[in-house]
């Protein structure tokens, strides 16, 4: 048995998800992400790369952070950081 995927949450609303990209690549044939990884050959099963995705539905966006756009989600406020994402939009 091998673990693939750790998903903690639900969608629509907030999910976290941890999966091992290692399999998707092999089974789209995308093995030219190896060589990224640098992880040579493919068949090499002792290297690893883990994906972590955070997901919010659109209803959880919009009905509890008012967020309706990436535009608007650069300029929202949040406590710890000061916006939601560091960088500024280009206008």
């Amino acid at each position: 048995m091998k673990l693939e995927s750790i998903p903690i949450g639900k969608m629509p609303g907030r999910q976290v998800i941890i999966y091992n990209k290692r399999t998707p690549a092999i089974e789209k044939k995308t093995t030219y992400w190896f060589k990224v990884w640098e992880i040579a050959p493919p068949t090499n099963t002792d290297k690893h790369v883990w994906r972590v995705e955070f997901r919010a539905g659109q209803k959880e966006l919009k009905d509890k952070y008012n967020l309706r756009s990436f535009n608007v989600a650069f300029r929202a406020k949040t406590p710890a950081s000061g916006t939601v994402f560091n960088a500024q939009p280009n206008a």
